[in-house]
């Protein structure tokens, strides 16, 4: 995906996930830590990502101690605290881990119904290209840019869409 793509991505997930308290920007290769909290008793702890909270990127049982972790993120991934306030850190990021997480507590309650609650914690994580690689899409942008003008192609939609580009290029 390109990175005035990605770009594009992020101002739709930051409308649409509106109930995340925090935007964290991370280059490919960094870290993030995700503080999952609750101040009420809880039997586990899933790590959700997407909007609308479609994958489990981690489970953290509370009684049994283990830890499960998606495929996507295992062997970069470590947990540190005691539960359920839990630090889940996710190592050497790549644009594909971009999205919305949320923190999502469970219990048991008397009945043997399972409860769920929002804990907090829930981020928007947006992981762009390393810097070398923006470089190169901005000069590849610029080059084209600048071909569309010698060749005549100016219109409002090559202007729209450079005038975006551009923008989103500053913003980062």
């Amino acid at each position: 995906m390109s990175d005035a793509w990605t770009r594009i991505f992020t101002f739709l997930c930051l409308c649409c996930a509106a109930e995340t308290k925090e935007v964290i920007w991370r280059e490919s290769g960094q870290s993030v830590t995700i503080r999952c909290r609750i101040n009420t008793d809880q039997d586990s702890l899933v790590l959700k990502m997407g909007h609308n909270e479609e994958t489990e990127v981690a489970v953290i049982n509370r009684a049994s101690r283990k830890r499960y972790f998606h495929k996507r993120i295992a062997g970069r991934v470590q947990t540190n605290g005691t539960f359920p306030s839990v630090d889940i850190v996710i190592e050497n990021l790549n644009v594909s881990d971009s999205g919305p997480y949320w923190c999502v507590y469970s219990k048991l309650d008397d009945s043997y119904r399972q409860l769920v609650t929002k804990g907090y914690g829930s981020v928007l994580l947006m992981v762009t290209g390393d810097k070398k690689t923006k470089t190169k899409q901005t000069n590849k942008q610029t080059k084209k840019t600048n071909n569309e003008q010698k060749n005549g192609e100016t219109g409002n939609g090559a202007k729209w869409k450079s005038d975006i580009e551009t923008k989103l290029n500053s913003k980062v």
